[in-house]
């Protein structure tokens, strides 16, 4: 057995709760876009409900593939800069979740910067860093090899796409006007929708890593014995 195979087949049960718990935050967060329509009590619960488990378990999933479970060593192959930024990752959702409470209704505008409030320029800080450590996590799990390549690209692409949008709304676009906006606006929700389809599917494909490996090293073993 390679070290490669090795290590998939060490990391099974971490795959398969890790990558199962990234295929499931995508498709809450999925599910937040149907859950819209005319004010009714049930959809404001399941969107509140919805908008503060999908991130904890994206949270929880990233944590469990650094560090890994039942003595595992994770998707990372216990690199400091991936669990690093695993743990950075899960601060700044906690922070920006804590922010977003006791942000103040009427916020002062910066010395010299009127448009600019704090909650904005701290918010725009919290997305930068948490951009920042996806990619980190993302670039850590394509080089440590565990997933398929396809799968630890996949990731990469996910993060592009889901991120990216944000980021690229707090740019100014003056050559834009209110219909270009809005264009703007519609191509970036479609982009952030096809990254949390490919997070559920790179999210299958970590699950069922260790698994497949498990199986394939079970027939070799059975035919071997036979």
């Amino acid at each position: 057995m390679t070290t490669s195979s090795a290590t998939r087949a060490t990391s099974r049960f971490t795959t398969l709760w890790g990558g199962g718990l990234v295929a499931v935050s995508g498709l809450f967060l999925v599910l937040l876009g149907f859950l819209w329509g005319p004010f009714d009590a049930v959809l404001v619960t399941l969107r509140s409900w919805v908008t503060v488990v999908a991130p904890i378990l994206f949270v929880g999933s990233l944590l469990i593939l650094a560090f890994g479970v039942r003595g595992e060593a994770g998707i990372m192959r216990r690199s400091r800069a991936g669990r690093g930024a695993a743990v950075a990752f899960a601060t700044v959702t906690f922070g920006s979740w804590l922010f977003s409470l006791v942000g103040s209704n009427n916020p002062p505008a910066l010395p010299g910067l009127p448009q600019v409030t704090l909650p904005i320029l701290t918010n725009l800080v919290l997305m930068v860093i948490s951009f920042g450590s996806l990619l980190i996590i993302a670039v850590v799990v394509v080089r440590a090899g565990v997933v398929h390549r396809v799968t630890g690209w996949g990731l990469l692409v996910v993060v592009v796409l889901t991120e990216g949008p944000s980021l690229l709304a707090f740019l100014p676009w003056p050559g834009l006007d209110q219909a270009g906006l809005t264009v703007g606006f519609e191509i970036a929700r479609w982009i952030y929708l096809a990254g949390l389809l490919l997070q559920i599917v790179v999210g299958i494909g970590i699950a069922v890593t260790g698994q497949a490996t498990r199986l394939r090293d079970a027939a070799k073993d059975f035919n071997h014995r036979w």
